[in-house]
């Protein structure tokens, strides 16, 4: 599977918004959803007989919507009007579509099969203040683990895009979250988060450490194993703490392989890899909700040679 991981920023569900409007102030009735399907008909008739295209305003034609009272306009509108015309002006912006595209939107289901998505990791980003945060809220509802809504504090829709009181905050946790896109010198699919002792030595408590994204195996592991067969050979059983992680397997396949899962009680926040009978490596595992500070300073720490500091002194 090429896709590795998702993640959204302000999720917008354009389905669910032309046929039931946004939030509380943009909600349209059956009956008006039914006449703009008319409408977009008859345009589209019209276009295909080659007449002119109508274009569609979804604030100037809603008759909800009192251009002289800006608080009967629901605030993503608003905002994202201001930004396009005023904050960053885009000689493209119309504020307009064409009215016969609108029955093609209004049959856009874009949370449909959202769960396919597992075993990859999801992450959608949004703000309390936005009046779309429901689309977010109900996606995370349908989708499976491993996913995981994070909230900015005092954020709207439109902030995250562009606000740069909240931008740093998005950039931050896609960094943390991003999935593997780069190889090493080698070409092997070396994970950023994954930290090798350079001569691979074994001369210390770990031959490196591993940061991974969640607690859900068939998530993370394939990955880590895909890049560690690269750097240490055809690997045969992988050691986890059953503590540590959700719903364990007792064997997992990784390019097209089988590899067999040993399970062991206890906290220890390691991972053992065998190639062979008496060919082992031993790996600090970092916790997925670890800070990005300290989680580098344990996986160097781990990844240096002779290192003798234990899984409990890196990570107290």
């Amino acid at each position: 599977m090429r896709i590795k991981a998702v993640a959204s920023v302000s999720t917008f569900n354009i389905g669910a918004a032309r046929r039931d409007g946004v939030g509380p102030l943009g909600a349209q009735t059956a009956e008006y959803r039914t006449s703009l399907l008319e409408r977009s008909a008859q345009a589209r008739t019209r276009e295909a007989a080659g007449g002119e295209v109508e274009m569609f305003s979804l604030i100037a034609d809603n008759p909800k919507f009192a251009m002289n009272d800006l608080s009967t306009i629901p605030a993503m509108y608003l905002e994202g009007y201001k930004y396009y015309s005023e904050t960053d002006p885009n000689p493209r912006f119309m504020g307009t579509f064409a009215l016969s595209s609108l029955s093609r939107q209004t049959a856009f289901f874009p949370f449909e099969g959202i769960e396919l998505i597992s075993p990859r990791p999801l992450l959608l980003i949004a703000g309390p203040k936005a009046d779309t945060l429901y689309y977010s809220q109900d996606a995370v509802e349908k989708a499976q683990k491993p996913k995981e809504l994070h909230v900015i504090d005092g954020a709207s829709h439109i902030d995250l895009c562009w606000n740069p009181d909240y931008v740093p905050q998005v950039a931050d946790k896609l960094t943390d979250f991003s999935p593997p896109l780069r190889g090493d010198a080698c070409g092997a699919p070396l994970l950023p988060r994954l930290a090798l002792e350079p001569a691979l030595s074994q001369t210390g408590v770990f031959d490196g450490a591993w940061w991974p994204r969640s607690n859900h195996v068939q998530a993370e592991l394939p990955d880590l194993i895909t890049a560690l067969t690269a750097h240490l050979g055809r690997i045969v059983r992988v050691g986890l703490d059953t503590e540590a992680w959700d719903d364990v397997p007792r064997s997992i396949t990784v390019d097209g392989r089988v590899i067999r899962i040993s399970w062991f009680p206890g906290s220890d926040r390691t991972i053992s890899l065998s190639l062979g009978f008496q060919d082992h490596f031993l790996f600090l595992v970092v916790p997925p909700w670890t800070g990005a500070g300290a989680a580098r300073t344990a996986m160097a720490e781990a990844a240096g040679r002779d290192n003798q500091a234990t899984a409990a002194e890196l990570l107290p």
